[in-house]
């Protein structure tokens, strides 16, 4: 996954063991799975329920699901690189944590989003929502725009007897 030397001692061979036993996915996966309950935790934290704190609740931790059910069905097979605990731990530091900043600062400050910035944001998040579940099939050998819609057929051999009839 790597193309350097130094992306590859800091995100793979970084800790006290160096047997490289955690998948990046799995990283990436449990970061999505946590998102939707760290923000419901910081509004909670914060006591900020306002009109654009659930709607970014809303967004970004609906958005993890959305991943997960993508990777069922379109894995992006680059995240199947295996790392050390050690490199588990630097992906959070150095990457994914950084996710959660703007979330901690837009519900700590109590910021009030204008309703046009609101419908701009439920616009972006649905478009970027759509745009990245059409980019992985497009991406994937095994798929078309007919198993986008239809999981007719096998998308990979992990869930090749996985099929559903397509009414279209």
């Amino acid at each position: 996954m790597g193309k350097s030397p130094w992306f590859s001692a800091i995100y793979f061979d970084l800790g006290v063991s160096r047997e490289k036993t955690i998948k990046v996915a799995w990283s990436v996966n449990l970061h999505k799975i946590i998102t939707l309950f760290l923000i419901l935790a910081m509004m909670f934290w914060f006591d900020n329920f306002t009109t654009g704190a659930w709607i970014y609740l809303a967004m970004h931790g609906i958005y993890g699901y959305c991943w997960l059910i993508k990777d069922l069905g379109f894995r992006d097979h680059r995240l199947e690189a295996k790392t050390s605990i050690g490199g588990a731990v630097m992906l959070y530091v150095v990457l994914i944590g950084w996710y959660w900043i703007i979330p901690y600062i837009f519900i700590s400050q109590r910021v009030v989003p204008t309703n046009i910035e609101l419908f701009i944001a439920v616009c972006l998040h649905t478009l970027g929502v759509v745009t990245r579940l059409y980019k992985n099939p497009k991406m994937s050998e095994h798929s078309t725009a007919y198993d986008l819609v239809c999981f007719s057929r096998p998308v990979r051999p992990a869930i090749s007897s996985f099929r559903i009839d397509c009414p279209l």
